[in-house]
């Protein structure tokens, strides 16, 4: 959201393969990269050198990680209550 991402334009990256570009090589590594880390192979290191530099393709893979850490701690230990702004988010936009 902090790098001018809308709803919708997240709601689409869900979709594999959209339109070619820099966000959709970001959007389709981390598509492979989260469902089966080792079936990332050359054709989405390719695309995202095309686009990214090493350093912001490190940075993607770190917040991948981590969004990865964070998702396997909050499904064995749930979350009583928001933040907040995550509140907020939620309250606004809703989950599926």
């Amino acid at each position: 959201m902090r790098a001018g991402a809308t709803i919708k334009r997240l709601i689409s990256a869900q979709e594999f393969g959209g339109e070619a570009g820099r966000d959709q090589a970001a959007f389709d590594f981390a598509h492979v990269a989260c469902i089966a880390p080792a079936d990332v192979g050359p054709e989405q290191i390719d695309t995202l050198m095309a686009y990214w530099t090493p350093a912001s393709i490190i940075e993607l893979v770190v917040t991948l990680s981590i969004h990865g850490l964070l998702n396997r701690y909050t499904s064995t230990y749930p979350v009583d209550q928001y933040e907040p702004e995550i509140a907020a988010f939620v309250d606004e936009h809703g989950a599926k």
